[in-house]
């Protein structure tokens, strides 16, 4: 079966969002849920609280342009594809358009066979990226397709059983984009994952410090510091002690 994806609709004209939302046959082409706003300031809250790979734009609106949205856009989620749709045809618009690598730029009144056509080429291009994880509608016995809260849980197990694992492995078992996988975790919780990771290895040490004689050397390692040195130093911003002090201080008398 193949994969579905939710698009952003951005026109600050409410008769524009109106006729595209009912005028085009959005599942037929690829489309799952369809989002849609009027200004560039909640297109930014939508981006960040939703996956969103597709967006439909205008250029002239309230709290910045679609061209400086798409800047934005380029920079915190590259791998979304925006497409504009918009009354200027004069070129230096197209010109900045494709400078933040737009997908395609169609003129109002928009051409319905045409847009869907483009639509349709946006989902497949989709479709053919080898990271076939930046999908909004995942298999329903997959994680990823339980809420957010229970997402964050599975990660948070499977950090527990692994905490050397990889932020890319990380997110291919709960099916997710690692991006959107770092900003799920953070929108759930409120921690940046990277500091979760690195207080759970924090933790995960003193525990082997204090409870084993493996080496130190051994230790860092385990816990995917490829540096020893980075490893001691770490430790030491986060204890004030080095780790072999802090054995020697709180070890469990081990033989």
């Amino acid at each position: 079966m193949d994969n579905i994806f939710d698009l952003l609709l951005i026109d600050d004209e409410i008769y524009a969002l109106e006729a595209l939302s009912q005028t085009i046959p959005w599942p037929s082409l690829g489309i799952g849920e369809v989002f849609s706003c009027s200004n560039i300031t909640k297109a930014k809250e939508i981006c960040r609280s939703q996956q969103i790979p597709i967006i439909i734009c205008d250029i002239e609106m309230p709290n910045g342009t679609g061209l400086e949205f798409a800047h934005w856009l380029l920079e915190n989620y590259p791998e979304t594809l925006i497409l504009f749709l918009t009354c200027h045809s004069d070129f230096f618009y197209a010109k900045e358009a494709i400078s933040c690598h737009a997908f395609a730029y169609l003129l109002k009144p928009f051409d319905k066979e045409e847009l869907c056509q483009t639509i349709q080429n946006a989902v497949q291009t989709l479709r053919k990226r080898p990271d076939r994880t930046y999908l909004t509608m995942p298999a329903a016995d997959s994680p990823s397709s339980g809420k957010p809260e229970q997402i964050v849980r599975k990660i948070q197990a499977i950090l527990k059983d692994d905490i050397a694992i990889s932020r890319e492995e990380l997110a291919k078992k709960v099916y997710l984009n690692p991006d959107y996988m770092t900003r799920l975790f953070k929108r759930v919780t409120g921690r940046k994952l990277s500091k979760y990771i690195n207080e759970l290895k924090l933790e995960t040490a003193k525990q082997l410090l204090t409870e084993t004689n493996e080496p130190i050397s051994s230790i860092a390692v385990s816990l995917a510091y490829v540096n020893f040195s980075y490893f001691s130093k770490m430790f030491k911003t986060a204890t004030g002690m080095s780790p072999k002090e802090y054995r020697k201080k709180f070890s469990q008398n081990l033989h």
